[in-house]
């Protein structure tokens, strides 16, 4: 996990070697319509929904189709969300909450979705762990990539996206995931720190850089570069962050799951 190669951040390194349990990822992040038909159902509004003048997922700032990414939803939001689903499905749910929604716990080991962890990230961006630069591989020119990723490109007239993309445009990574780099950041697990792989380097358990404890101030990771970011935030070891209740136009999420022998 982190930079072995080219230019970057200084949160990217040292890099580290950790032990993952098996786990699921989808595939795509949530789209409109899932989000939607969470919204419906459970009649939720979002963080920015609750928040007067924030753009909000129904209304982002432009158009978008059913099959395009969410976006304007905060980590909260995403936790309430996969919780949801949880329930759906008969599932455990991962979080649980209290406080009216102020205080937000975090059980990694029960059955049901969640949030990926920023390593189980990476790893799946890799499509196991392979040293790659991009999700892709290691092309670097942006008219080749401008057909594998939704970026924002550094000339003009190389792309046709200025917003979110629908999800299944581009080209999948070799383990079956798509939109792992652009279209939209992700939300992770983890708490944000800048030396993360330094604490971890130095012997700090990876759960505690899961902040079980949830509190209003924390800022958490997100991975994976957005429409509007360069392609060096496209990445594999690319971070990035933002606080629990912020939601942004260029900010979704997808999730993940505990892996069973029975299957997802």
């Amino acid at each position: 996990m982190g930079r072995t190669q080219g230019r970057g951040m200084e949160d990217e390194v040292p890099p580290v070697e950790l032990h993952l349990e098996a786990f699921w990822m989808a595939n795509t992040p949530v789209t409109v319509a899932q989000f939607g038909a969470f919204a419906d159902a459970a009649r939720y509004s979002t963080d920015a929904e609750r928040t007067p003048g924030l753009p909000t997922w129904r209304a982002p700032g432009f158009v978008q189709r059913p099959d395009e990414p969410v976006v304007c939803v905060s980590w909260r939001d995403a936790v309430h969300y996969a919780n949801w689903l949880s329930s759906r499905a008969g599932l455990s749910p991962c979080y649980e909450i209290r406080s009216r929604g102020r205080d937000i716990h975090f059980h990694p080991g029960r059955s049901g979705y969640r949030l990926p962890l920023e390593a189980e990230w990476e790893y799946a961006a890799r499509s196991g762990g392979r040293e790659v630069l991009y999700p892709w591989g290691e092309e670097a020119r942006e008219k080749v990539v401008a057909g594998l990723a939704n970026f924002r490109p550094s000339a003009s007239g190389v792309h046709s996206w200025p917003w979110t993309s629908p999800v299944k445009t581009f080209p999948p990574t070799p383990a079956g995931l798509y939109d792992m780099a652009g279209n939209v950041w992700e939300w992770c697990q983890d708490i944000y720190h800048p030396d993360a792989y330094g604490r971890l380097a130095h012997g700090e358990s990876m759960t505690r850089l899961l902040n079980i404890q949830s509190a209003a101030d924390l800022h958490r990771v997100m991975r994976g570069g957005s429409y509007f970011n360069p392609i060096g935030m496209m990445r594999c070891a690319a971070r990035g962050f933002g606080m629990e209740r912020m939601s942004a136009p260029r900010v979704g999420f997808r999730l993940a799951r505990n892996a069973e022998a029975s299957g997802p």
